[in-house]
């Protein structure tokens, strides 16, 4: 059992906790076959998280995300002195920072800029690309990594190659316009596996205050509606030490907490196989109600987010205390319905 690989010679409690920000051993050479012989003893070494390889496969790739790994990539000059080499670096986190929905917290002005702005899906995955490409500086998204990403993409549901029957990952991008001029302002690409949503990386326009915090809240909204059981933003957020600035408190300022990879580990095995996140289903359920609720003039393709931002907010616990039964008027389907009720007794974990 899965379960059993990770959790062999010793389970997350007697973990001894390891900083993201210690040093890293040198990065592993990982192969596809290391995913069916030695997959439970790299989820146990918590002390290397770097692994590296030269394989560019589709089928690998979306291996090693079913099996926990967030990929970045990097070129490493040829000891020849050639060209440059593109490899694909797996790592298996020793932290890992997660939204569960029940910690969602919108801040107050990120609501209300909301007015103005709209979520898609899918309707122009190059764009996204590229805007990543120009505000990251020295991206991490090389030609082959973007290549892949497009190569996935266009495939769409596809069946996981070491998974357990049934299982299926699928890339999407996400996008934020703004209505007033029709101009994509922030996104990001992700992909989905079982139940689970993982972000890669995003972007956000000069001139949009809080778009990114606006990209991510209806999001997290698109994600819940659609029965998400966890998503994963990657890296956690990190206060400021004596060796390392502070890093990614959006993060938390949206309910992130931190969990250990064992844990992390647990909850992902434990969702990955249940039936791929209909997004597309649950953008159409949402553009109904926000239409119903007068949101304004909005495209086929996208949710109005101003009307959605404001009624998730109010099913919130307030900061620092529990919420008291206060309901969001959205869609009478799972996970929004009753959403303050479950919500109950349960303290906000993000502060505003």
């Amino acid at each position: 059992m899965a379960h059993d690989a990770v959790d062999e010679e010793g389970g997350a409690e007697q973990d001894e906790p390891i900083p993201d920000d210690a040093p890293q051993p040198t990065a592993v050479l990982i192969r596809p076959e290391d995913l069916r012989t030695s997959l439970g003893a790299i989820w146990r070494n918590l002390r290397q998280a770097y692994y590296v390889t030269p394989c560019w496969h589709a089928e690998f790739y979306v291996g090693l995300a079913y099996s926990g790994f967030i990929s970045v990539s990097q070129a490493v000059p040829a000891r020849s002195g050639g060209e440059s080499i593109p490899l694909l670096i797996p790592e298996i986190q020793r932290s890992y920072g997660v939204l569960h929905y029940a910690n969602l917290h919108i801040e107050r002005n990120v609501a209300k800029r909301a007015a103005h702005y709209e979520l898609r899906f899918d309707t122009a995955f190059d764009d996204v690309l590229a805007a990543l490409c120009e505000y990251h500086e020295n991206c991490w998204l090389l030609p082959e990594y973007c290549s892949l990403l497009r190569t996935l993409h266009k495939r769409g549901r596809m069946p996981v190659p070491s998974g357990a029957s049934g299982a299926q990952f699928e890339v999407h991008s996400v996008e934020l316009y703004d209505t007033r001029d029709g101009t994509l302002v922030a996104g990001e690409v992700g992909y989905a596996i079982g139940s689970l949503f993982t972000s890669l990386t995003g972007f956000t326009r000069a001139g949009h205050p809080s778009a990114g915090k606006v990209q991510l809240a209806g999001l997290a909204c698109v994600l819940e509606h659609s029965g998400s059981a966890l998503w994963n933003l990657g890296h956690p957020p990190r206060e400021a030490n004596d060796r390392l600035p502070a890093s990614m408190l959006y993060k938390r300022e949206i309910g992130v907490t931190v969990m250990p990879r064992r844990a992390f580990l647990r909850q992902w095995i434990a969702a990955r196989d249940a039936p791929l996140l209909e997004l597309t289903r649950a953008v159409e359920t949402l553009r109904a109600h926000c239409t119903r609720e007068g949101s304004g003039a909005h495209t086929p393709a996208g949710v109005p987010l101003g009307s959605l931002l404001k009624a998730r907010r109010l099913a919130q616990p307030p900061k620092g205390a529990t919420a008291q039964g206060a309901r969001a008027g959205l869609p009478a389907s799972p996970p929004f319905e009753d959403v303050a009720e479950r919500n109950q007794g349960v303290h906000a974990s993000a502060p505003s």
